[in-house]
Formats: structure tokens, sequence, C-alpha cells
């Protein structure tokens, strides 16, 4: 609400935080499903708190976004799974689409490439009943570009390759750090390193298609598909950019949580369910970890996330930024994950 001041926005904030600590498991999965959405969009971004954005000085204050029509979903066979990326790598990253949400010390911003206009405080509750405590693997860390690697300090920028299929570089060390932060918060985790990009780069989603979709025959347990990637973000000359925060006097890599739709035609109806997980672990690595994480990435491809029951895209760092800031973050990520699942399972944090 706009005039509200900032300390009363804070006790609010911490009355909500409050409230959610409160969970104790004996809740039922479908009310702990319907918590975690509704803690972070509802309560610490609802409307009692949320800063009004500012309203384009080319239409009324009370017009409102006309709703989008929702694409006609066509076979997968006639609609291309995957875009020139390359060619993404060479542009510089678009400006802001719509202003950040913002509520005490919780901000979310959403770059938005479709034509929807979701409302990031009214998305849909978390899929009830999903079990990420079992034995067996819940959560399926897997890499579409397999090869993606880091910059290397002793390297000329100009000549580095940024690829590897070395396991102990790039995105597969990012992806085993994730998986053991993970595995010591009592999640159980399959990391499959299946080269999706190599010997070619074309093709790379429906390699990685199939992979997830082996992945989740063998274990009906996975709950949560996560695919990881590294960045690559131009000045607009050419050069590599690195995205970086500084936490406790450590350089970290930023992180990018990206959710694929169906607004490119492609079938995919619970799209909204990935972006209220995306919105929530955003929120809690914007307390945790303030700065690491770039805006949210709304897109029209789908990425392969209507497979699992849950899936995220996460481009951890960019190609200007070393490995070893890379698994800062992902080891950041991977604790802010592990909270929100705790509090998901119904365990307090």
């Amino acid at each position: 609400m706009k005039g509200l001041s900032p300390v009363t926005a804070g006790f609010l904030l911490l009355v909500c935080a409050a409230g959610l600590l409160g969970f104790t498991g004996k809740e039922p999965a479908a009310q702990r499903a319907g918590a975690i959405s509704a803690w972070m969009l509802r309560q610490q971004l609802g409307p009692a708190i949320l800063e009004e954005p500012p309203s384009p000085a080319s239409q009324p204050d009370d017009a409102a976004p006309a709703p989008s029509a929702a694409p006609r979903p066509v076979p997968v066979e006639t609609v291309s799974e995957a875009w020139d990326e390359r060619q993404r790598e060479k542009e510089p990253e678009p400006s802001q689409t719509a202003p950040p949400l913002s509520a005490g010390t919780v901000s979310l911003e959403l770059r938005n490439e479709t034509d929807y206009a979701p409302d990031l405080t009214a998305l849909p509750d978390l899929p009830a009943g999903l079990d990420f405590r079992g034995a067996d693997p819940a959560i399926l860390i897997v890499h579409t570009h397999t090869t993606e690697s880091y910059y290397h300090p002793e390297e000329d920028p100009s000549e580095a390759v940024y690829r590897s299929r070395d396991e102990a570089d790039g995105v597969m060390a990012v992806g085993d750090a994730m998986a053991a932060a993970l595995e010591a918060r009592g999640y159980s985790v399959l990391h499959d390193k299946t080269l999706c990009d190599y010997p070619e780069y074309n093709g790379a989603y429906s390699r990685s298609r199939e992979v997830i979709r082996k992945d989740l025959e063998e274990y009906p347990s996975i709950c949560l598909v996560l695919d990881v990637h590294r960045d690559a973000v131009s000045d607009g000359s050419g050069g590599q950019l690195r995205m970086a925060a500084e936490l406790d006097g450590q350089a970290v890599a930023q992180i990018m949580l990206v959710v694929g739709s169906d607004d490119g035609g492609l079938e995919h109806p619970d799209w909204e369910q990935n972006l209220s997980l995306a919105a929530a672990l955003q929120g809690i690595l914007a307390q945790e970890s303030p700065g690491m994480a770039r805006p949210l990435n709304l897109r029209s491809e789908r990425f392969n996330q209507d497979l699992g029951p849950l899936g995220l895209l996460i481009e951890v760092g960019s190609s200007g930024n070393t490995l070893e800031e890379a698994l800062r973050a992902a080891d950041r990520l991977s604790q802010g994950l592990a909270d929100l699942l705790d509090r998901y399972s119904g365990d307090n944090p």
C-alpha cells in the first residue's frame, strides 16, 4: 500500500515470517503446499504491504493490462524445442520489462519475455503430496549444455573457449557441489552428467529431454528437475560480463532462475507452478544472500520443464565468472533451496 512506513512494513514482514516458522509438519501436505506459496507470494508480497508500481504516463492509474490469450498447443514435432542460444550470447541483456515488487527486505523482479502478464502475488500453490524426504532420488540435476565452463584468470579472455568436458570443471562441478550440499541437508539427489551438447551442440535440448525421461522412468520418486547452466552475458561489444555479488567478503557468482511456459505453443499446462516455486526460492535467496539472484526470467520456450512434477533452469554465473565464484553460488543456492523444501516438507528450518 502506498505510504506505508518502512518500520510498519518491516514489522509486518517479521510477523509473516514468524508465522511460517511455526509450521511443524502436523499440517496436511496440501496445507503445507499452499502455505509456502502464501508465505512468500501472498503474505510478504501481498496487497497489505505491496508497493504499487508507478503507472505509465501514457495510461490512467486504474488501467489494467489486457489479459493475454492462451497460445494454442501444437504437437512438439512441429515446433523447435531450442533456439539460437549462441546468438543470444552475443546480445546484451535486455532491460527490465516490469518494475520490481518490494516488501520489506524482499524484492522480486521479473524479466518477462512472454505475452503473459503473471501476477507474482497470485500464483498457484505448489503441488501437494510430493515426497522430497524419501530414500530414493527426489531431485534430478542435469545439464543440457554439459560442457559449459568458466573463465580461468590465466587465460586470455579473447581466446577463451568456455567449454570443457572435464567433470571437475564447469557446470558439472557446479552440479556436484549442489548435489553434495542438498544431500548434506537430507535430500537424495541424482546428478546425471550425460553429455548433451557434445560432439554436436545443436539438438542439445532434444537429447536432454530423453535423458530426463529416462531418469524419470527409472526413478519415479523424482519431484524436481534442475537443469543447471552457465550463462553468457555480452557487454554489447562482444566482451563477456562477470556477474557477481560480494557476500561475507567474498565474490559470489550471481544466479538466474529461468521458467519456461507454453507461450511458444508447446504444451506445458502447469508452468505457473514452476513460476511459483521460482518466486518462493527467489524470495528466500533475497533474504539469505541479497544481491546474488538476478531477476526471474520467464520465457516462451518450455526447456523440458513439462516433464517432471516441478522443474527449473538455473544459470549459475556467466562466462566472465571463475569456477570458484560459481561454486560459492552453488552452495548458497542449495542452502536456500533446502530451506524452501524443509518448509514444504513440514520441517522447521
